[in-house]
């Protein structure tokens, strides 16, 4: 197993580069090499300008191709008319592990990014591709209530599951339920159980002492709290904890540090999300399919706060709260039945 390689992707963007660190230990002591990479798409308290960050954004990067590039210690975006600098997640990460990492920009189809990763998969003899997402919102249906950031996950979700279909080895490996503050952790148990059902669940890991080691160091330089609160448990964090100045409450307990793997394909045919973005052609068109639904989704919310606040990077925990329950208000509620 020794010469075996794996690719362990942060599929929500922001800080799920931090929780792709415990997986990537883990396939490390197995005798995998591994590379470790993320989608490239910062919350709007690190980069005010809406959307994904791409190749044309980037200073002190490689480029793969159109949707991939290689991002290192150096790396740097400079956003919108007014040339915010941005140091993306991923950079602090692999900055701090003294490696370099997979950048992913998400503008594109499911199909194309699919066919692109495919390529890279092959040329990098990668034998496993693992997404990583810290608080569980791609087990979402859709219907859930506090639902507010499905649409990178899903996008990526239709990228896993179509790389499965083609006969590669893919898992998805969920860690911190709830801990990004939407989706409640008994709720997520109950998703990962219904899809254990069909065969879907395919191991249970989680945060172990070397881990929390490493992730130490990493949090001292990366901006996350949905990827922070599972570290947090492991040294026995527990109940109700705010977080987005106030905005969301999470329940924390030893289970947030635990990690779920699953097969894709059925987290997939589980849930009325991927059907609708999986033959998106593009980011935009994925973000009105799910809009046709009523789901107000992230992007949404970056767009709404960027033509109110322009690049005013402080932005009250209430502000947020209003500018989102506007939105889903305009949208007409969810349209999707669990």
């Amino acid at each position: 197993m020794g010469n075996r390689k794996a690719l362990i992707l942060g599929i929500g963007g922001g800080g799920d580069a931090v929780s792709a660190i415990v997986p990537k230990l883990y396939l490390e002591r197995m005798g995998f090499q591994t590379i470790i990479g993320s989608v490239i798409w910062e919350r709007y308290v690190v980069d005010p300008y809406p959307g994904p960050i791409c190749g044309e954004d980037l200073i002190n990067y490689r480029p793969i191709s159109e949707s991939l590039f290689w991002v290192n210690k150096d790396t740097e975006a400079v956003r919108g008319p007014k040339a915010i600098k941005v140091v993306p997640q991923l950079a602090r990460v692999v900055g701090t592990l003294g490696i370099k990492g997979l950048g992913v920009c998400i503008r594109e189809a499911p199909l194309k990014l699919a066919d692109e990763l495919e390529d890279f998969v092959e040329k990098e003899g990668i034998d496993l591709i693992l997404g990583v997402d810290a608080g569980g919102d791609v087990l979402a249906k859709g219907c859930e209530e506090g639902l507010g950031s499905p649409l990178i996950d899903f996008v990526m979700l239709s990228v896993l599951e179509r790389l499965e279909r083609r006969g590669y080895e893919v898992e998805l490996g969920i860690i911190g339920l709830g801990s990004d503050g939407e989706l409640d952790p008994d709720y997520l148990l109950r998703r990962i159980s219904e899809i254990a059902s069909r065969g879907g669940l395919v191991d249970i890991k989680g945060y172990d002492s070397e881990a929390y080691s490493v992730v130490s160091k990493v949090l001292e330089v990366v901006e996350t709290e949905a990827s922070k609160l599972p570290w947090m448990a492991f040294r026995g964090l527990s109940g109700e904890v705010e977080i987005r100045n106030g905005l969301r409450k999470v329940k924390v307990s030893p289970v947030t540090s635990v990690m779920f793997f699953l097969r894709p394909s059925k987290v997939a045919e589980t849930s009325p999300l991927f059907e609708t973005v999986k033959d998106a052609k593009d980011l935009e068109e994925a973000k009105e399919r799910m809009n046709s639904l009523g789901i107000f989704t992230e992007y949404d919310l970056e767009i709404e706060l960027f033509k109110i606040y322009n690049s005013k990077r402080k932005i009250s925990s209430e502000d947020v709260a209003r500018v989102r329950k506007e939105g889903k208000e305009r949208l007409g509620g969810v349209k999707i039945k669990c």
